[in-house]
């Protein structure tokens, strides 16, 4: 983001997010980039949203613009979670975890529990999903080259 829209900005680290939710009502911080969870405090008018960060707008918010809506036309940032087991991994059982878990993340009950807390369940194929972390990988990796980012 930094780079991209070309402002200086200072990453400040906080131990949890309601330290952060607290330094944003009292102006200690002037922006916060969040996962949906932080859609309560907008809901209730006592955040502003600005943008979303994903390629699309999210149905949690389709009233917000994206960042690249709004003159970032090569920004995108999200997060995702996904089930991965040990290189080698039978064939026989990857199928079976992975009609598994299609099969929860479409039950009503479960979907309901998940975009309650403003989560999108997925379910793409294995391939898929490698092809995902392969392309974040590489996406990441040339944003901490370019930013001249080293490990601690």
């Amino acid at each position: 983001f930094k780079t991209q829209a070309g402002v200086d900005i200072l990453h400040i680290p906080y131990r949890s997010v309601a330290q952060v939710y607290a330094a944003l009502m009292v102006s200690e911080v002037s922006i916060f980039f969040d996962v949906p969870t932080v859609l309560a405090q907008v809901k209730s008018g006592r955040l502003k949203a600005l943008a979303v960060a994903s390629r699309e707008r999210s149905s949690f918010a389709p009233d917000l613009p994206t960042l690249m809506q709004s003159g970032l036309p090569d920004y995108e940032m999200g997060s995702w979670y996904g089930l991965l087991g040990p290189a080698g991994l039978p064939a026989d059982i990857r199928t079976k975890i992975h009609a598994d878990t299609v099969r929860i993340l479409g039950n009503a009950e479960v979907k309901a529990k998940m975009t309650g807390i403003a989560f999108e369940p997925v379910g793409n194929t294995p391939e898929q999903f490698a092809a995902h972390i392969r392309a974040e990988s590489s996406r990441w990796a040339a944003v901490v080259k370019t930013a001249g980012i080293k490990a601690n």
